[in-house]
């Protein structure tokens, strides 16, 4: 597995989360908090910034928005200087790089749920097609020499003849 193969599917993992888990707790942090760190500070502020932009909507309280906002504030300069951050130490490649392979792979999911759900009713109508036409041909052909086997003589010219009786009524009503 290439390198940046491992740091991406911890980038995954971390955009992945929750906004109300702790990021710093999980091991896919820690990893790539070592190897790109401002990449790593980008998505805790990030997530921050989401949880904190949820309880501004939850509040009623006024002075409590108004101190959230200015909590969002301070965290979006933050997740600026970050991002100049990122761009001074070489990572903002590496960052746009997981960030459209990330937003390919959402993409991936979104589109191919429905194409799932089309596909799976196709082929219950198939099956239930299937069905039909197997019970059809059942009813057109006499029991089977198997079924047949397992009766005695007198059971098995009743079960032909009541065979041909149905098919005589199905095929000419009357």
């Amino acid at each position: 597995m290439k390198e940046s193969d491992k740091y991406y599917l911890c980038y995954e993992k971390l955009m992945k989360t929750a906004p109300e888990k702790p990021l710093a707790e999980l091991s896919e942090y820690k990893d790539l908090l070592a190897r790109y760190p401002h990449i790593a500070e980008s998505i805790r502020l990030r997530r921050e910034i989401e949880k904190l932009e949820e309880e501004a909507r939850s509040a009623k309280d006024r002075s409590t928005i108004l101190q959230l906002r200015r909590e969002i504030n301070d965290l979006t300069a933050k997740l600026k200087r970050q991002d100049i951050l990122k761009r001074l130490h070489g990572e903002g490649k590496q960052a746009t790089d997981f960030w459209i392979r990330f937003s390919i792979g959402n993409l991936r999911l979104r589109l191919s749920s429905p194409v799932r759900k089309v596909c799976s009713s196709l082929q219950e109508k198939l099956q239930e097609q299937s069905r039909r036409s197997r019970l059809a041909r059942a009813e057109r052909f006499p029991p089977s020499l198997f079924d047949l086997r397992s009766l005695d003589s007198a059971d098995r010219g009743l079960a032909l003849t009541e065979w041909v009786k149905k098919r005589r009524v199905r095929i000419r009503p009357g």
